[in-house]
């Protein structure tokens, strides 16, 4: 249970990390959609092909371009760190399935009673055979 837990938890961080991104993006994309626009009508207004902008106009201009290129590069980094985040609980998962999976394992070869201290124990139990190919998809798996 306390695997699912972590499970659990490893998922909440993840979805909670993708809704302030997620938030915060929404917010200044709108800022930034809302600048390009007025700047659009501005500009669109301009008939004269010869027409020079402003010192104003190519100031603000620029400045929208960069919050536009800072904007997706944020974007990017937090995308990277997503897919560490989402990489975190898939190692969650694969340690509680790792660890279900021995538990199932050592109980399965263990005598009725729970205990055995023979050094043989695969051997006497004759699964040595099945460990060693639950041993060699798991070693597939993590690779």
């Amino acid at each position: 249970m306390e695997g699912c837990e972590t499970v659990e938890r490893e998922v909440d961080r993840v979805t909670t990390k993708i809704r302030n991104v997620q938030n915060i993006f929404s917010r200044e994309a709108n800022k930034l959609c809302d600048q390009l626009n007025i700047l659009r009508k501005e500009f669109g207004e301009v008939v004269d092909e010869n027409y020079v902008l402003s010192n104003d106009q190519s100031s603000i201009l620029l400045e929208t371009m960069s919050r536009v290129k800072n904007l997706v590069g944020r974007l990017a980094t937090d995308h990277r760190d997503f897919h560490s985040a989402v990489s975190k609980v898939g190692k969650a998962i694969d340690r509680v399935c790792k660890k279900k999976t021995l538990l199932l394992i050592f109980g399965w070869m263990l005598g009725s009673d729970g205990y055995s201290t023979s050094s043989d124990i695969f051997e006497k139990s004759g699964k040595k055979k099945q460990l060693r190919k639950i041993s060699v998809e798991n070693q597939i798996l993590d690779h």
